[in-house]
Formats: structure tokens, C-alpha cells, sequence
């Protein structure tokens, strides 16, 4: 997850404990990374990599295929998912210091 990297700048989020973290990464953060429209990005774009990965011959052996297999199951959607959370920060912020009494009471 190197979405949860991204959050290490923001000082909100340094400043809650491991149990209010994982209460905000379930409630704002996931949501945000699972909406359909974030799904169908990561699906078209897994499928124009490996299209492009064949077109220039990434899969004419077996040391190129698993490295082209590598970086698009894992590489590809981890990357998608640290802009988004990167683009989002000033948001998760926000939700964090607006329902601060609820993340309190985790």
C-alpha cells in the first residue's frame, strides 16, 4: 500500500493513533479508492499496458513476461491509488478535523 506513504505528510493524520487511522482509512480513505469510476480507470489502464507491453514485444520471453506481469497486477493500480490519495490530501484533512469528535471516540 503505497497509498498509505502518501499519508505520512499529512500532520492530521500523524497525530491520530493506529485505531483512528484505520478507522479513517475505512470510512473516507478505501471509499475514495473503490468508487466505480476509480475501478474502471485501474481496469482500462491495466488493459492499454499490456496491450502496449505486447505491441513492443514484452511478453517474447519468460524473464519479460513476469516483469511485465509484475508491473501491471501491482505497479499500475498502487501508482493510481498514490495520486489519487496525493490529489485528495487537502480532503482527507478536512474529513479528519470535521469528524474529529467521532474519530476521538475510536
Amino acid at each position: 500500500m503505497i497509498a498509505y506513504l502518501a499519508l505520512l505528510r499529512v500532520p492530521q493524520w500523524m497525530a491520530l493513533s493506529k485505531t483512528q487511522r484505520r478507522f479513517v482509512w475505512r470510512h473516507y480513505v478505501h471509499p475514495l479508492l473503490t468508487r466505480l469510476s476509480v475501478m474502471i480507470t485501474k481496469t482500462v489502464l491495466l488493459l492499454l499496458f499490456i496491450i502496449a507491453a505486447y505491441w513492443f514485444g514484452a511478453f517474447g520471453s519468460l524473464t519479460l513476461s513476469i516483469a511485465t506481469t509484475i508491473a501491471t497486477v501491482f505497479l499500475i493500480p498502487e501508482l493510481l491509488d498514490l495520486w489519487l490519495v496525493t490529489r485528495h490530501r487537502q480532503d482527507i484533512e478536512a474529513y479528519i478535523q470535521s469528524h474529529g469528535s467521532e474519530i476521538q471516540s475510536v
